[in-house]
């Protein structure tokens, strides 16, 4: 076992595989606390027409580890993909870097997904490389107020509100 691989410990997986609200909440989440990551990674597989599915890998969020939030994300149109547009809008506000890499095995794409992270798969996302930010949609974001409640205005129809701290 490598000790980079070892050095992060059990993952832990924030959302729920195959639907977009949660992922989206799970990536808020993250991205509004007290604690910064050190970087976002998204993995892309393969589907049919032309689309992808999509996770995120969140890097050393508040202790080394990685936290997973699942493949309720997609390059399609539809929720899957609004709500990708609307995670790289989140990501790029909050100035988190973000990387990219693709996975083409279904089984293992999958796996991950659910929280498996083998050394072997953590050795493949360590071949990211820097998002091409002109590849897909991004969403605008911007902070408001409403009611004397912060919140996130994502795209043109989510509305987040913030924690107070």
């Amino acid at each position: 076992m490598s000790n980079e691989y070892s050095d992060y410990g059990p993952t832990q997986r924030l959302g729920s595989s195959g639907i977009t609200e949660p992922c989206v909440r799970a990536l808020v989440a993250i991205l509004t606390s007290a604690y910064r990551p050190e970087k976002i990674t998204a993995v892309f597989h393969p589907e049919r027409h032309g689309n992808a599915s999509v996770l995120f890998l969140v890097w050393n969020w508040f202790y080394p580890n990685i936290t997973i939030i699942p493949d309720g994300f997609g390059t399609h149109g539809g929720e899957g993909g609004s709500g990708f547009s609307d995670a790289l809008g989140l990501i790029r506000f909050y100035n988190v870097p973000l990387t990219q890499t693709w996975m083409y095995e279904e089984d293992t794409f999958r796996a991950l997904a659910l929280g498996t992270l083998t050394e072997e798969v953590f050795d493949e996302v360590c071949e990211d490389v820097e998002y091409g930010w002109d590849t897909f949609p991004v969403s605008s974001v911007w902070e408001t107020t409403k009611d004397g409640k912060q919140l996130l205005e994502v795209g043109r129809w989510r509305k987040i509100y913030l924690p107070q701290h």
